[in-house]
């Protein structure tokens, strides 16, 4: 390691193959301290600790890739409608395409991120292309449409798609008061308004009659609130009239508008892989994944989960993942696969109407596909290939599902055609 900036700071990363320029399968993201880097020479040096220690599969001349320092991603869209990028090559930056706080409904087409060409006076190849994110699209109206692009080599995520939490602050009649700490919140008459207590597992949803941002409204209690990888800070209060109908929250419950967590979106014919973290994320609705190959997603390959920890919503409804290749995922957590739907840290049964079908799973690592947190989900038409290296203890897992039908996989000779379902799932039809 010859970076004495980054050796001097510490640093996060990950362990790439010097024969693949991928990271390596199996091992996990390592965390550095400057106390435990020892120079040995001049440009050599030895990383301690329990974290670097143990990882499978290193051989002598990987690389080591490492966070960068904070750069401005590629492209940053705020605020749009309707923009349209075509035939870009991108080789690095904080992330690549930010798309936020908009109307959306943004357009992405052969959109290439891959490590760029050698520097001038470097001694090795690029292996890392962007230190964040692929495309993040944040609390957008309508959400993205890509095609026929490729997310390569990614510290993090190669897409992060998804809306706020806000919090209730109050209740005042038929109105209550939301507050929220991020982005250009907005409500507009008809939106969707869904309350959850992550606790309780209570939620409900209930439609925007009307709203008034309070200028001037201070909240009777505090509620800065660590909620994990996030603090939650609101300083944007609104006023929000709601339509009759069932309202079992309570002040302290959190608060998604799904009609701004980026839904309708698609990716077609793309590419997503070499993420130390997920390849796809998915946090929102009524969304289309068509033929397009995951692999080498760390964390996940495809997951789709809202995460508190990160404040980042929602749960998922309507999605179809159509004739999608997942393969050489999951191998970092134990509740990993190549395609991961669940609640994550929540556990009620949100996701609603997700189907899987005509995809091919191999070389995953313990699951090919996990579907658990929801209700009126479809796995139908699908491949489970044996692969030399690696092969997921289970091919299909459910858990925490209320209606769910399993009819026309295929499996090679070698894999388990066994569904594994735990006591939580109910109505499961299999054909």
């Amino acid at each position: 390691m010859d970076h004495k900036r980054l050796i001097s700071k510490g640093m996060m990363g990950a362990i790439y193959s010097h024969e693949t320029g991928c990271m390596v399968e199996g091992t996990t993201t390592i965390t550095i301290d400057p106390k435990q880097i020892e120079q040995l020479g001049s440009n050599t040096y030895r990383i301690n600790g329990k974290k670097t220690a143990g990882q499978p599969n290193i051989q002598v001349g990987d690389y080591v890739g490492a966070w960068g320092y904070q750069v401005a991603p590629s492209y940053s869209l705020k605020g749009c409608k309707e923009v349209a990028l075509k035939d870009a090559n991108i080789w690095g930056g904080m992330c690549v395409i930010t798309d936020v706080d908009g109307e959306g409904n943004n357009q992405f087409y052969n959109i290439k991120t891959t490590c760029g060409p050698r520097p001038l006076g470097a001694i090795t190849d690029r292996i890392v292309a962007v230190h964040g994110d692929g495309l993040h699209t944040t609390a957008n109206r309508v959400g993205p449409k890509m095609e026929n692009s490729v997310f390569e080599h990614l510290l993090d995520d190669g897409t992060n798609i998804h809306g706020h939490y806000g919090k209730v602050m109050g209740i005042e009649g038929d109105k209550v008061i939301l507050g929220y700490g991020e982005g250009q919140q907005l409500f507009w008459k008809g939106d969707d308004l869904r309350f959850y207590n992550p606790t309780t597992e209570e939620n409900s949803a209930l439609i925007v009659k009307s709203c008034e941002l309070l200028e001037s409204y201070t909240p009777k209690d505090e509620y800065v609130q660590n909620v994990g990888a996030a603090t939650f800070r609101p300083y944007k209060y609104f006023a929000v009239t709601l339509e009759s109908g069932k309202r079992n929250f309570k002040v302290g419950d959190w608060v998604i508008n799904r009609n701004w967590t980026s839904s309708g979106y698609w990716f077609k014919n793309c590419t997503f892989r070499d993420s130390r973290s997920r390849a796809l994320l998915i946090k929102s609705s009524d969304g289309l994944i068509e033929n397009c190959t995951v692999s080498n997603g760390a964390a996940y390959g495809l997951w789709i989960a809202p995460e508190f920890d990160w404040l980042e919503s929602g749960y998922s409804e309507n999605v179809v993942i159509r004739n999608c290749t997942f393969h050489s995922s999951g191998w970092m957590y134990k509740d990993s696969a190549g395609l991961t739907i669940s609640g994550g840290e929540g556990k009620g049964q949100d996701h609603d109407n997700i189907i899987v079908e005509g995809c091919t799973f191999y070389g995953n690592h313990n699951n090919d596909l996990w579907m658990s947190e929801g209700k009126n989900f479809v796995i139908r038409n699908n491949k489970f290939l044996s692969d030399p290296d690696y092969n997921a203890t289970n091919t299909i897992r459910l858990s925490n599902i209320d209606g769910v039908t399993v009819s026309g996989n295929t499996y090679e000779a070698g894999r388990p055609s066994t569904v594994v379902v735990d006591d939580t799932v109910t109505n499961l039809k299999q054909a």
